[in-house]
């Protein structure tokens, strides 16, 4: 292990590292910036010790910038070993890479696919390090590495499997809405199996003052706000528009929504109408018509939402240009009424007096006492929930008079389908660089910086609306490690943010004391996790038998694909092939049929290039993406496609699928 000068590896770090080192599998739970990646390097360097020239080591980590970052801390702290980062973007496969490196650090995503094509096995592994291992719960990728590990353990008869190591801030508390002893209980426990974490979760006990003095103690506060108030002007405006909508939507179906339009049982009424109009067999226009009230209809829900929380001027903007606009010439006669309706409420939306917003005067209070001087060399984040809330935070910022000067604001949000706002890692990288450098003092982020991607110590974080979990809220306040830093969560008062975000530090408090005095003694442990394991083992072979015998209901001869919005035929089921992870049907089977429009985010390398989106030449629905793959020399132009935008027609019957695993039919697997 390498370190900078003066730097020597802490007590807690080694009680940390300990059992790692000695072989045995473990989860290791220590607070953000205290090291955890060093800890990990002290394991790994055992491990390569322990297994001379045969040890191989891989570092999974969730996200692709992790990757890279990782990559660095690893090469900074472990000399001796030739290690190297793979990702999804890269141009070396990870199997190649893993035959002449000792350590890789590489996304879950393609270890999982490797897995399941056969190309690394895990005998071959002598250790792997699960990143943020919290993630490693129902169907994501460090939850299928492990049940395939578990597979061998318990059905392959192979004893030659790695060490496991994981690595997180906080295990959660598991799925109960409320905090539960029991259920976090059963919850670690089933962490544990998961992961085969014979040694348990590790914390510091013997060096716990020194912990203390490196671990800053966050100051958090709950504010509670009211909202705003009951049938201001711009509420009720939008409100008379929505029931004209439902007027419509009962001449065209016959059917009233009859649900309070600001609840968030009116969305969730909305989602099921229009899984419900596709399957319908009537004509395609009156079909197309109803799909477009109710988009229209979420799409004035979402504004009245966005105006709880932000000004009314910006709920406007943010979505005026949402809307999908099929052209003139192609509009039916309802579509035509929806978008003169959706007209003539943006122009008197601008005319309607305005209120204030109590939540954004509440931060920008906060702002003011954190920033009030131009000479400050604090830093700050604001967490919220949506890439749309993060552009418009940004801009409500740069608007404020007392805020100039004081403050320069940036935003970093993940990768966004849906919009063009999500960022490339270029992006994030050069952001991230100049809040470092004080170019931003603050950052507007979604939940892409709570984990993993390294900021700056920052003195201020708020959570604007933004309550999701347990592990959420241990994350971002995480990111105020400066002395004397604090947190505030800005949430609507009275409402059920404000109860979950209470439960969060309740669930919290509740996993630390399971972590200390709750858990099977270790007499117990191993049996307690073995069950777990048979337990998940059994479940996973069964969901994967009803799989397959779901793929055998259909032929695949007997499906059509209709456009999700217009029911026009786009192609037969024999068109589709899966290649890797990627749904394609070959752009000559479906010409005339489509329109390309510019990606936001194009993904160009040197075998796979995609540059635009591709939309149905009727309605403009969109589809999916095109790709352009090269092999030996030649270029191969494929639609890569979303299948919940789609009706699938079998047998004359019409069913609807989120996800293609979902699919009553199989797609064989071709190569381009």
């Amino acid at each position: 292990i390498c370190l900078p000068d003066g730097k020597v590896v802490r007590k807690y770090q080694k009680e940390l590292a300990t059992p790692g080192m000695e072989g045995r599998n473990c989860i290791v739970v220590a607070p953000t910036g205290t090291g955890k990646t060093l800890v990990a390097c002290m394991i790994i360097s055992a491990n390569l010790k322990r297994h001379g020239l045969k040890g191989k080591v891989l570092f999974l980590v969730t996200k692709i910038p992790l990757a890279n970052q990782q990559y660095e801390e690893l090469k900074r702290h472990i000399k001796g070993a030739r290690i190297m980062s793979v990702t999804g973007e890269s141009r070396h496969t990870l199997c190649a890479v893993l035959s002449t490196h000792e350590i890789v650090v590489c996304t879950a995503d393609l270890l999982k696919n490797d897995l399941h094509t056969g190309n690394v096995l895990l005998k071959d592994i002598s250790l792997i390090v699960f990143d943020e291992c919290h993630h490693c719960k129902g169907r994501t990728p460090y939850s299928f590495i492990m049940t395939e590990y578990l597979k061998k353990k318990f059905r392959g008869g192979d004893t030659r499997l790695p060490q496991i190591v994981g690595l997180t801030a906080s295990p959660g508390a598991g799925d109960s809405r409320k905090p539960d002893l029991n259920k976090t209980v059963d919850h670690l426990i089933q962490m544990s199996a998961l992961l085969d974490a014979e040694a348990g979760y590790i914390t510091v006990k013997e060096n716990i003052t020194e912990l203390h003095q490196y671990t800053t103690k966050t100051n958090f506060k709950r504010v509670p706000i009211p909202g705003r108030t009951d049938g201001d002007d711009f509420q009720a405006l939008l409100i008379k528009y929505v029931n004209k909508l439902d007027i419509v939507i009962q001449r065209v179906t016959g059917k009233s929504t009859k649900q309070e339009v600001t609840d968030q049982g009116y969305i969730n009424f909305l989602s099921i109408l229009l899984q419900e109009s596709k399957l319908r067999p009537e004509g395609a226009e009156n079909e197309r018509n109803i799909r477009a009230i109710i988009e229209h209809l979420q799409h004035y829900t979402k504004i009245l939402h966005y105006y709880f929380d932000y000004e009314c001027e910006d709920s406007l903007l943010a979505m005026r240009n949402k809307l999908r606009s099929p052209a003139p010439d192609r509009a039916t006669q309802v579509e035509k009424e929806l978008q003169t309706l959706f007209t003539s409420f943006c122009q008197e939306a601008f005319q309607v007096g305005k209120t204030s917003n109590p939540k954004l005067e509440k931060l920008k209070m906060l702002l003011r006492e954190n920033f009030g001087t131009k000479t400050t060399n604090k830093r700050a984040i604001i967490f919220v929930t949506e890439v749309e809330n993060a552009v418009r935070m940004q801009e409500w910022i740069q608007k404020q008079p007392e805020l100039n000067g004081c403050i320069q604001p940036g935003v970093v949000t993940g990768h966004s389908r849906d919009t063009s706002n999500g960022m490339t890692q270029e992006v994030q990288n050069a952001i991230i660089a100049d809040f470092r450098s004080g170019k931003f003092n603050l950052l507007v982020a979604t939940s892409v910086l709570e984990e993993g991607i390294d900021v700056p110590a920052c003195n201020l974080i708020i959570r604007y609306q933004h309550v999701t979990n347990e592990i959420s809220l241990v994350q971002s306040k995480g990111r105020a490690r400066a002395v004397d830093s604090e947190c505030y969560a800005i949430i609507g008062k009275g409402t059920p943010k404000e109860l979950q975000e209470l439960q969060n530090e309740e669930k919290n408090h509740l996993v630390n004391d399971v972590i200390e005095h709750h858990l099977p003694p270790q007499s117990q442990w191993n049996l307690a996790l073995q069950k777990f394991q048979v337990s998940t083992l059994e479940t996973v072979e069964r969901e994967e038998r009803l799989e397959m015998e779901q793929k055998k209901q259909h032929r695949i001869e007997d499906v059509q694909l209709l456009c999700g919005s217009c029911s026009t035929l786009v192609c037969y089921g024999q068109d589709l092939s899966l290649e890797g992870v990627y749904y394609l049907v070959n752009c000559d089977k479906v010409k005339g049929k489509f329109n390309c429009k510019e990606y936001k985010k194009p993904y160009i390398r040197p075998t796979i290039q995609i540059q635009n989106s591709i939309h149905c030449s009727e309605c403009d629905q969109k589809w999916g993406l095109e790709m352009c793959r090269v092999t030996k020399g030649l270029t191969y132009r494929h639609l890569c496609l979303g299948c919940d935008k789609f009706i699938f027609v079998i047998k004359g019957e019409r069913h609807t699928f989120k996800k293609w695993k979902q699919a009553t039919f199989q797609i064989p697997h071709k190569s381009i």
